[in-house]
């Protein structure tokens, strides 16, 4: 019997320290989208970890991946959500068409899409990945909703860059070695690459415009159809005000596709 496994990341502020000395990235939503992710991953039969405020950390993400990147196999669901700022990097790597690395901004510094995109490649063929990222620029980290943006300002990227450069040199150079992707990885991302999202209370509770749509299509299980289905009636929600984002990486994977959401 397959097995699913699921880490959910959600933070409303993060150590300036670790920035540029003054950004705390205080958000109001972040840490209730991640519990309403567990509480859905828990409906679903996930074997499921909260990693929220000053516990969710580079190491203990990393750590977290690795972990699930060792235990699943094919058929085995792994479920990743974020809640947080999304933040953007200088590229060093020279990968990246536009000159920045799409980041998760953790609480003691960023993630790189780079280094999630290598680790995708530590999972066995068959595993079934699938990322729900409730932040700015996340339609590639694989216009006005009510709330303030879920951005890292350039001026905090900038001034990140130059206190911690030669972290972020290091990282890249030994970031993990890149792997065939043999699992099949999903995105659905709170907006397009270059697009805002936004954080607010809405209906009475913090969250991401992103998270409480989710929550509006998901309908607590009632919803039925696949991933496109459910990608279809979450846009059809959100595009007014912040269009989401649906893509595939990896072997793409038929079964998968037509599975409904969150199933393992």
């Amino acid at each position: 019997m397959a097995q699913g496994v699921s880490i959910h990341i959600g933070l409303n502020a993060v150590n300036p320290a670790c920035y540029d000395g003054v950004w705390d990235g205080k958000l109001d939503g972040a840490e209730q989208d991640a519990k309403d992710m567990y509480a859905i991953a828990q409906q679903q039969g996930f074997q499921s970890v909260k990693l929220l405020a000053e516990v969710a950390t580079r190491d203990a993400v990393i750590t977290a991946i690795g972990e699930a990147s060792e235990a699943l196999v094919a058929g085995d669901f792994l479920l990743v959500t974020y809640g947080g700022h999304g933040g953007m990097l200088p590229d060093i790597s020279g990968d990246e068409c536009d000159g920045v690395d799409e980041t998760w901004c953790l609480y003691d510094g960023h993630l790189l899409d780079d280094e999630l995109g290598a680790w995708w490649g530590y999972f066995a063929a068959g595993v079934r990945i699938l990322v729900v990222s409730d932040s700015c620029h996340s339609g590639t980290v694989t216009r006005g909703a009510a709330g303030k943006p879920r951005a890292m300002p350039r001026r905090t990227a900038l001034g990140t860059w130059q206190q911690h450069r030669d972290f972020y040199t290091c990282l890249i150079a030994n970031a993990p070695q890149d792997k065939p992707l043999q699992a099949s990885v999903r995105l659905l991302a709170a907006s397009t690459e270059g697009e805002l999202a936004y954080d607010g209370v809405y209906d009475g509770l913090p969250n991401g415009f992103f998270t409480k749509c989710l929550k509006q299509v998901w309908a607590k299980g009632a919803f039925v159809g696949d991933y496109d289905a459910f990608f279809a009636a979450l846009y059809d929600v959100m595009y007014l005000y912040q269009p989401p984002e649906h893509s595939v990486i990896g072997v793409r994977d038929p079964e998968y596709d037509r599975l409904k959401p969150f199933q393992i």
